[in-house]
């Protein structure tokens, strides 16, 4: 019977010599396409020392709709 030890070993040192996807990927020629979805605004931060970077999507529209839409906050989700 194979121990949980050497399962987790056998998983470990397959992952570790199976090629990364996006080698692959690269290697078929298969180029990745940015997803650009709203702005991007830098923003300075003195508790950081540097600057954060926020994204920032909003409706088509919204500036001169004079709507008010609910606003989702998403914390370090890229």
């Amino acid at each position: 019977m194979i121990s949980v030890r050497g399962l987790l070993l056998t998983i470990v040192m397959a992952a570790a010599i199976a090629p990364a996807p996006h080698a692959q990927a690269l290697d078929m020629g298969i180029r990745a396409t940015p997803v650009v979805i709203g702005s991007s605004w830098a923003v300075p931060s003195n508790v950081y020392g540097g600057t954060r970077e926020i994204n920032v999507w909003l409706p088509p529209g919204y500036a001169d709709s004079g709507k008010t839409y609910p606003v989702l906050y998403v914390l370090d989700g890229g």
